[in-house]
C-alpha cells in the first residue's frame, strides 16, 4: 500500500452526500457546485476526493489534476490505464474503448490488489470514448473454412465470427442453428448496437441447408442454401447485458 505524496490542482468543491472514504473517484454532481463519488466507468470522471465528509453539503478537497493517492477496486498493475468502479475506486480500464460511453481516469504509476492506496497520475479520457453508433463497420479478422460434419449443427459464436466461412456436403436436408444472440455478443468484446459480422455458408450438394435462429437472434430474408452459397450479415441490435439481440440479414 502506498502513501505517496500527491501533487497537482486541487480544488474545494461541495459533496452531493458524505464522503465516507478519501482517495474515490469523483463526477459532477446535480448541480454545478457539488461533486459526487463516481459510480462506474460510464462517468466522466473529474477528479479525485483527498478528505471525508460526513454530511451532504460539505466541502471536500479535491484533486483536478496532477497525480493523485487513489483506493484500488481489484488488481492493477502499473501502466495501466484505470477507470471507476461502482464504488468510486480504481480499477484497470479495458484494454481499448469502444464502448458507447467508457470513460478512464488516469494510468496507475504503482501495482496493487482491492484495498490498497497507489498513486495514480490523472489523465481523464486517455482513451477517447466512442459515441453510441460510432463503430458500424464489419468486423474483419482473418478466416478460416470450417468443415461441418453432414449433420445438424450448431455454429457457435467463434466459429460465426473468428472464422465465418462454412462448408457442408450434405445427404438429406440439414439445419444449422446459429449461437444465442448473448453468446454472440460476448464474443465481441466492447461491441455496440451496430456492431456487423458477416459469415457463409456454402452447400456442396442438392439438399436444402437451412439457418435456424437461436435465442435473441432473428433472420431476414431466404435462410435455405441448397447446392449453392449464402452470405449473412449479423446486426447487434441490442448489446446490454440480459437482453441482447441480433439480426441476420441474408445478403447474397
Amino acid at each position: 500500500m502506498s502513501m505517496r505524496a500527491t501533487s497537482g490542482i486541487s480544488k474545494a468543491a461541495k459533496c452531493t452526500a458524505a464522503i465516507n472514504t478519501a482517495y474515490t473517484f469523483c463526477t459532477p454532481g446535480a448541480d454545478d457546485d457539488t461533486f459526487s463519488v463516481a459510480s462506474g466507468s460510464t462517468q466522466p470522471i473529474v477528479g479525485v476526493f483527498q478528505t471525508t465528509t460526513t454530511a451532504a453539503g460539505q466541502t471536500a478537497e479535491v484533486m483536478v489534476s496532477g497525480i493523485s493517492n487513489v483506493v484500488l477496486g481489484g488488481n492493477v498493475t502499473r501502466g495501466q490505464e484505470v477507470a471507476s468502479d461502482a464504488n468510486g475506486n480504481a480499477v484497470a480500464a479495458a484494454s481499448y474503448a469502444p464502448a458507447s460511453g467508457l470513460h478512464t481516469a488516469g494510468i496507475a504509476l504503482e501495482s496493487g490488489v482491492a484495498g490498497d492506496i497507489i498513486a495514480v497520475l490523472l489523465e481523464p479520457d486517455h482513451m477517447q470514448p466512442v459515441a453510441a453508433g460510432g463503430i458500424s463497420q464489419v468486423l474483419l479478422r482473418t478466416k478460416a473454412i470450417v468443415a461441418l460434419a453432414d449433420a445438424a449443427a450448431t455454429l457457435t459464436a467463434a466459429q460465426l465470427i473468428g472464422d465465418g466461412l462454412f462448408q457442408i456436403t450434405p445427404t438429406v436436408a440439414r439445419n444449422l442453428a446459429t449461437d444465442t444472440a448473448a453468446n454472440l455478443v460476448a464474443a465481441m468484446p466492447g461491441c455496440q448496437v451496430g456492431t456487423t459480422f458477416e459469415f457463409s455458408a456454402a452447400c456442396l450438394a442438392a439438399y436444402a441447408v437451412t439457418l435456424v435462429a437461436g435465442t435473441g437472434v432473428t433472420l431476414v430474408g431466404s435462410a435455405v442454401v441448397n447446392n449453392a452459397s449464402g452470405t449473412f450479415r449479423g446486426v447487434v441490435t441490442n448489446a446490454t447485458a440480459g437482453s441482447e439481440a441480433v439480426t441476420i440479414i441474408r445478403c447474397a
